[in-house]
């Protein structure tokens, strides 16, 4: 049996590949270094994202530290809804009295 692709690894390894293709995908891992090693890599890959997915704070706690004004916590635009601006601030430069 050849090597097999990328796609048929990533199928492979989360559980995609129609049963009697994932067989012979798992025969051939049995005795091939290279795909056993892309497999290895992909797990590792997975594993390594997974643990800065849960070492990131939440938008809530961003939030929560940004409003106690907690030194060296700015605001992610995309997270932390920006407050509301006070009407008489809105006014451009030349406009405000």
């Amino acid at each position: 049996m050849t090597c097999l692709s990328a796609e048929e690894l990533a199928a492979l390894f989360d559980g995609r590949l129609p049963q009697a293709r994932a067989a012979q995908g798992r025969s051939h891992l049995a005795g091939c270094p290279r795909c056993a090693g892309e497999i290895q890599r992909l797990s590792e890959a997975l594993q390594d994202a997974a643990r800065q997915d849960a070492l990131r704070p939440s938008a809530e706690l961003l939030a929560q530290a940004v409003a106690l004004g907690h030194p060296g916590v700015r605001p992610v635009a995309a997270e932390v809804p920006a407050r509301p601006v006070p009407a008489d601030t809105r006014a451009a430069p030349n406009e405000r009295k």
